[in-house]
Parts: structure tokens; sequence; C-alpha cells
């Protein structure tokens, strides 16, 4: 191990890898390569916010201070504050998946076996962000994949507020319940991305900061939302799932397709209506049960000669048309 840090700071810098890790399978966590290959891979401003906060620059020991101040009830000030919020970036930021392969085996392991889901030409690395980007903000709309439908207790809703998401965990909880059974290669990158890129801008620049995927130059002057909790995710894919989740939900993103075959022919009927300037209404305010409480939606209504078809987006159809049948089919 590069010997790059103060030996006397070596039990501060085991501290921050379980910050980092959420204290989840320390076991698997390896102290002498985070410490030679994560630590000096931070940008220099972000090592500096890291070394003031922990002291490991000499001074106060921040963190501690904070954490006995918050244990006796006692308020911050506006300083401590922003020193603390600033911190806690860069823990997160040692908490993506970038970082984490670079220390834990286990993380190394499980983003192989995501990106083995993928279809496209990107690398491994960039496979997995997109394949967690699917499976955390696409699947099931705008409940998350684990999610049981319907309104979420007070309880459960404070408590996603309250603690940072564990990319650790996460990857386990999806590889388990959405790729582990999903064929090789099933997953089309190519799709994905297009449904991305069809998002209101704060929302794409958000997501794509989340899962430390390329954010295109022209977006950079457009600040992410730190999506650091599962409550602001939540409340993000309810603002995009804003009529509940898509009638193909996650199936237009993979080979496989729409399965169901209603779905499928009502979408060519609606599709063929729509390119022939038909009317489009709406329904009657109908109560739907969202994660964070029940609220009005009406659906989009489009009249055929012998059918009336129904459906929550408009977008749907038109990028059902413009991606699946052209970059699936041709896959």
């Amino acid at each position: 191990m590069k010997k790059g840090y103060d030996k006397s700071n070596e039990k501060v810098y085991k501290e921050i890898m379980k910050l980092v890790c959420g204290n989840y399978k320390m076991e698997e966590a390896n102290f002498e390569d985070f410490m030679s290959r994560v630590i000096p891979q931070l940008p220099t401003k972000m090592k500096k916010t890291l070394d003031k906060y922990f002291g490991i620059d000499g001074g106060v020991n921040h963190y501690q201070k904070i954490h006995n101040y918050v244990a006796k009830g006692r308020p911050l000030n506006e300083s401590e504050l922003i020193m603390h919020r600033e911190a806690m970036k860069v823990l997160r930021r040692l908490g993506t998946m970038d970082y984490l392969i670079l220390f834990r085996k286990d993380v190394k392991d499980l983003m192989r076996k995501i990106a083995k889901k993928c279809y496209g030409e990107e690398d491994g690395l960039a496979k997995a962000k997109w394949a967690m980007l699917y499976g955390t903000i696409i699947c099931g709309g705008p409940y998350f994949f684990c999610d049981r439908e319907g309104v979420k207790k007070p309880i459960e809703l404070n408590e996603e507020s309250l603690y940072s998401i564990c990319m650790i965990m996460l990857m386990e909880d999806e590889y388990k319940q959405i790729f582990e059974s999903m064929p090789d290669e099933e997953l089309i990158i190519s799709v994905v991305r297009a449904w991305v890129e069809d998002l209101d801008v704060r929302d794409r620049v958000s997501i794509l900061d989340f899962f430390g995927l390329k954010i295109p130059k022209y977006l950079k002057e457009f600040e992410p939302e730190e999506l650091k909790s599962i409550s602001l995710i939540r409340k993000l894919k309810e603002r995009i799932f804003f009529n509940g989740p898509w009638a193909t939900d996650g199936h237009l993103f993979t080979k496989t397709g729409i399965l169901n075959q209603n779905v499928k022919k009502g979408f060519y009927e609606a599709f063929e209506l729509l390119r022939r300037g038909a009317k489009i209404t709406r329904s009657e305010p109908e109560e739907y049960a969202f994660g964070t409480g029940k609220r009005p939606i009406s659906l989009y209504k489009i009249e055929g000669k012998n059918e009336l078809h129904e459906f929550p987006y408009i977008e749907e159809i038109m990028f059902t048309f413009r991606w699946w049948n052209d970059t699936v089919c041709a896959s």
C-alpha cells in the first residue's frame, strides 16, 4: 500500500471507508485499495474538504464535533452546516460505482454480472450504470422496483428521507429482483439512453449525475438535483410518471419487447389514428395511489371507428414507434 497518508490518521480513514460503504458488509472492503486507489483519485478540492471535515489536516475533527452536537440536540451554525453538506457530497461521490469497484470485489463482480445483461457498445462499467438507471428510475414507473403498489405509511416516507442511498445494497437488490433472471444482452442501452434524452432537462441532468454518466457539454450549465435519498428519487419518479406507469413498463427497453398483445395492438391502432390527425381528449380525473399519496390523474383518449383507446402517455406511443420498431427489431 502506498503510504501517502499519516499513519496516525488510519483510524479516521477506516471510519471514512465505513461511512462510504454504509457500514455494509465491511469484510468485503479492502482498506489498502481504498487508500492507494480511491483516495488519490479524489479531485483536489474534494480531498481538501474531506481532510478539513475529519481533521486529517491537523485541525478539529468536525465530523466528531457535529456528531456530538446532533446527539445532544444542539443546533449547528451556518458554517458548520455548509461544511457538513459539502463533506456529505464527497462521501456520496466515494459511494458511487466508479469508486466502489476500486476497493470492493463484491461490487466489481456485481457490476460485471449486471453489465452482461446489457446490449450495446459501452464498456462494462457504463453498461452497469445504464442498467442501474433502468432498474431504479424506469422500472415500475412512479413506484420503486421493490414497492408494493399503494400509498406508503408516513413513517416509511419519513425513513426514506432520512438515510442516504447505499449503492451497494441498491445494486444487490436490483440484481436479485430484476437482472438475475434476465437473459444476457437483453436490456438495450440505446433505447434507455433515448428515453433519458427525452426527459425534462433538469431531470435528465440529475439522473445522469446520480449514476455517474456523462453529461453533454451543452447541459453543463444546469445544476443537477442531489438525489441523495430514496425520498428524493421517489418524488422525481412521480414527477416523470405523473399518470402512473407506462402501459409497457420496462418491457419496451428489452429485446423481448412488449409482452401484452392487446397493448401492442392498441398502440398500433392509436398510432395510426394519431397519424391521421384524430382528436385527443382527456378522461374524467380518477384517483390514483402513488407512493406519496392519492391524487387525480386523467388518461388520454382517442376514439377509433369501433373502439375507444385510453392510455396514460402520448409520449409512450410515439417512443414505441420511434425506437422499438427501428432499434429493437434491427438488433
